[in-house]
């Protein structure tokens, strides 16, 4: 009797714990859907932070703030932008107040990037960043560092400024400047900033010159900053790009990403098609000549697979262009293949393109059993810095991942004719065309 009455109580024990666990879901889940955006939007791992609750109830009183001085009666879309660009305003502002201290007493809270990685989403711009960081004389970060067009240009320019100061000022790159001060050497500092706020950032200093004057950090930075764009597979980089907005999961909190597949996103039908299903649908209607076929395409899924056209290279290194000079006068072009293949070559290429001194080689390369390649690291011995599981997935042949040949050529035939001109504009060897014309 004993024993079942135990056996009873644990049950409610039980369902105790999980009505509890429920209503905690339940609470998180009561979080605006802008919130959670504004949140993609800063890039500040919200669902990966501790304070998931606090930053969620704050954001929600600026909202209300919002909501309270708001005048006229707007539109929705209308509404979620201005509620975007007035959270990202106030929260820049209340960082940067912050950080206003550091701007008076410490000149590497003007360090720019030597070095900005760029290039195609999903083509490997994290684990250039991460495996070339390891180089002594190298300094990074792992996240990236958005330069944020708000409505302030110079709030948004103090804003670039205090993510870059993170990175600089962590323990393991204090350590390597100082080391690199103490043997004469000088450091490399690069981050991860999209071509977009690197044109704004370019933009910015043109138009104030006494900021130049006055830092030295500064001087002469558009002329010897290196620009490093990545280039991929595009069938690959689109398998990648619809795994991703698959399968990413907004943290622990389990669900599928909203922004991209939410119920009222444009996204939405992506949710139950597959890869072949996806492009079967959707790129027949995106090559027809008829205008009123290709409007019945979202925007969004329209971008995913034009994304692997690379267009943006003619913008901001074609010498048509004037603006972007930053990329013309120092960038170079990467295959983002080789980083799945031969990674040292990558990296070695880069020493010697930015005239480093040589640290790496095959011998700092080990591939894990999924294919992907992990490098030493160099700080401690036998420990090898990986690339997350999920980075690896489109390493392994597309048939293997359900890819048909059919979808294969639709896709091929679709990128060919731009890349082959890539090619050839922009004097590249691209390592995906030579293997569909070997195949």
């Amino acid at each position: 009797m004993n024993m079942r009455r135990l056996r009873v109580s644990e049950i409610c024990i039980l369902f105790f714990l999980i009505a509890v666990y429920a209503f905690s879901r339940e609470k998180e889940q009561r979080f605006s859907y802008e919130t959670r955006k504004i949140a993609e939007f800063l890039n500040d791992e919200f669902y990966e932070s501790n304070d998931f609750v606090d930053l969620g109830n704050k954001r929600n009183k600026l909202k209300e703030k919002f909501d309270e001085n708001l005048k006229e009666q707007l539109s929705d879309a209308e509404y979620e932008r201005q509620l975007l660009q007035f959270l990202k305003n106030e929260e820049s502002k209340e960082a940067i107040a912050e950080f206003e201290t550091s701007l008076q007493s410490d000149e590497l809270a003007y360090q720019l990037p030597n070095i900005v990685i760029t290039g195609a989403k999903k083509c490997g711009t994290k684990a250039l960043q991460r495996f070339f960081g390891h180089h002594p004389q190298v300094i990074r970060g792992f996240a990236e560092s958005p330069f944020q067009n708000l409505d302030d240009s110079d709030l948004a320019f103090k804003n670039y400024l205090k993510s870059l100061y993170r990175i600089w000022t962590m323990p393991e790159s204090k350590k390597k400047i100082e080391k690199n001060r103490n043997d004469s050497k000088p450091s490399f500092f690069m981050a991860k900033t999209g071509m977009p706020g690197i044109v704004w950032l370019q933009s910015y200093l043109e138009s104030h010159p006494e900021i130049l004057n006055k830092h030295e950090n500064l001087q002469n930075w558009m002329n010897n900053v290196q620009c490093i764009t990545i280039l991929c597979d595009p069938v690959h980089r689109l398998l990648s790009d619809f795994k991703h907005m698959k399968d990413d999961k907004a943290g622990h909190l389990g669900h599928l990403n909203k922004k991209t597949l939410g119920s009222n996103s444009a996204m939405m039908p992506l949710a139950d098609l597959t890869f072949d299903d996806f492009v079967g649908t959707y790129l027949p209607l995106l090559t027809e000549n008829d205008n009123s076929e290709k409007n019945k395409i979202p925007r969004e899924m329209t971008t995913v697979m034009a994304n692997g056209a690379f267009g943006f290279l003619y913008k901001y290194y074609a010498s048509t262009f004037s603006d972007p000079k930053l990329f013309k006068n120092s960038g170079l072009i990467l295959d983002g293949n080789s980083l799945k293949t031969k990674p040292w070559e990558v990296m070695m290429k880069l020493e010697k393109f930015l005239k480093l001194e040589k640290f790496f080689d095959a011998e700092k390369f080990v591939k894990r059993e999924d294919g992907y390649y992990c490098v030493r690291d160099a700080t401690a011995e036998n420990e090898m810095d990986c690339m997350p599981s999920s980075k690896g997935r489109t390493s392994i042949p597309p048939e293997d991942l359900g890819i048909s040949p059919k979808t294969q050529k639709m896709l091929r035939d679709f990128y060919e004719e731009k890349h082959v001109k890539l090619a050839k504009d922009f004097n590249l060897t691209l390592s995906w065309l030579l293997e569909w014309h070997y195949e």
